[in-house]
Order: structure tokens, then sequence, then C-alpha cells
């Protein structure tokens, strides 16, 4: 299954050390150039240095994301590639990040139905996957699903929006998740046979505010 996962930050700072370069480079171009008689090359330089040093907030601002996004840990969900007993899909609790969370609630409703399970755990680590940490339900239209997942933990707070499709059993996937309410999603993975999921939300949504 090819999968497309997407962050904003692998996005955002190749485009800032590009304009820092391209900065710095015009800076240094103007500098090594004799001023013409009658221009004004301390101005001109002056507009450049400004713009270079616009350039290195940005870039200072992307690394402090990147360091805060890094150490951020949230939990998603992710699905059995099968259905067990030909009925039952399991969802394994993942953890993404450099910390532990305490007091773990996750929350998994099946958005074709309603059905929704609860599960708690008092601790879950960054560590290896534990043989415990997962759900079981068994979705009301298997291979045509849709859920909404939420987990709540001592320190954070994530929402996940999944799809599971599937042909001849052959699974295709496509998730979202939220940390805190940003409105960036802190992980975004979909099967590259599937629409990207902002659309199936965007349905989703629209649906909703016609009933």
């Amino acid at each position: 299954m090819g999968e497309i996962c997407l962050s904003p930050l692998g996005v955002w700072a190749p485009i800032c050390a590009g304009h820092l370069i391209s900065a710095t480079w015009k800076v240094w171009k103007e500098i090594s150039r004799p001023p013409a008689p009658a221009s004004h090359p301390g101005s001109k330089l002056s507009v450049l240095l400004l713009v270079c040093l616009l350039f290195l907030a940005l870039l200072s601002l992307g690394v402090q994301r990147a360091e805060v996004a890094s150490a951020r840990t949230f939990i998603y969900l992710a699905p059995s590639t099968e259905l067990m007993e030909c009925q039952k899909r399991a969802f394994f609790v993942k953890i993404v990040g450099p910390h532990a969370l305490s007091r773990v609630e996750v929350t998994l409703k099946d958005n074709k139905s309603g059905h929704t399970i609860v599960q708690s755990f008092p601790e879950i680590d960054p560590g290896p996957l534990r043989s415990d940490q997962y759900l079981w339900l068994t979705p009301s239209s298997p291979w045509d699903e849709d859920y909404t997942v939420t987990a709540t933990s001592k320190e954070s707070h994530s929402s996940q929006n999944s799809i599971v499709r599937g042909t001849q059993h052959q699974i295709r996937y496509a998730t979202q998740v939220t940390v805190e309410d940003e409105v960036s999603p802190a992980l975004s993975c979909r099967d590259r046979l599937l629409p990207p999921l902002t659309r199936s939300l965007r349905r989703k949504r629209a649906h909703a505010l016609s009933r």
C-alpha cells in the first residue's frame, strides 16, 4: 500500500532556507559591486539587509516550530489490515513523540452507525507497541468504513479522522490527526488510490449541516 505522509514543517523549512540563501547572495553581490556615481548604494544595501534579516527571522521561527513539534507527543489509532473472525477490526494504539502520556482515554466512533467504544490506559510509553494496546470494533459497513477518534490524556488532546476502504479485502487507508485544536494536521497519511481526506471531511460537514 503506497502512502503519502505530509508534514507542514517539511514543506516550509526548505522554502525559508532557500529564500535566506538567495537574499544573502544578493547582499554579497551588492557589497562586491562598485557603486555608480549617481546612485545611492547605502539605501539599496539597507533594503537588502532588511530583507535578509526578515528571512532569517522566518527561518528562526521555522526552527523554533520544529523544536516544539519534535517535543510534542500525541496518540493515534492504526487499523488492522484484515478483519478478525471475518467481522471485527483491531485498532492499535500508537504514540508519536518522545514523552510518555498518562491517564489516557481513547474514544473510537463508527461514523456510519454511531456506535462508540471507549477504553482507558494508565500510561502509554513511546517504546515498542505493547500487546494489550488496542481496541476492538465491528464495522457497520466493512471495507467502507469511516471513523472519528478522540484521544485525551493528562498531557495532551488529539482528534483523528480515518477512512478504510477495500477491494478484494486489500485495505486502502487514509487518516488525519490534529493536536490541541491546531489548524494544521500533526499527521496526515493516505493511500495513493484514495482522494485527499479533506474532501471527505468537507462532505461530512456539509451533510451534517443539511440535516
